[in-house]
């Protein structure tokens, strides 16, 4: 649902969404916010920032190969969250 500048900033006002303030910058072919594209976004990327808590919750138990098969995360992904842990 495209809207207007104004509108878009009193959802994001009202909800006190920082992550949704960040989304700002997705404007459809008239001009106007894109809030759903943005809400989308922001919940596709609360869904993977889980996966990887999860996966990091997982390291000591269970081998790389094992995790991005059961969590759904790419191997090296595991790979880079173990280097990092």
């Amino acid at each position: 649902q495209a809207m207007d500048e104004d509108a878009f900033d009193v959802v994001t006002q009202y909800t006190n969404s920082k992550e949704l303030v960040q989304k700002k910058d997705y404007i459809s072919e008239g001009g106007k916010n894109d809030v759903c594209k943005a809400i989308q976004d922001l919940m596709a990327d609360s869904r993977e920032q889980a996966l990887i808590e999860t996966a990091k919750n997982l390291l000591d138990v269970l081998s790389d190969e094992v995790i991005a098969e059961k969590i759904g995360l790419p191997l090296e992904k595991v790979q880079e969250l173990r280097l990092n842990n």
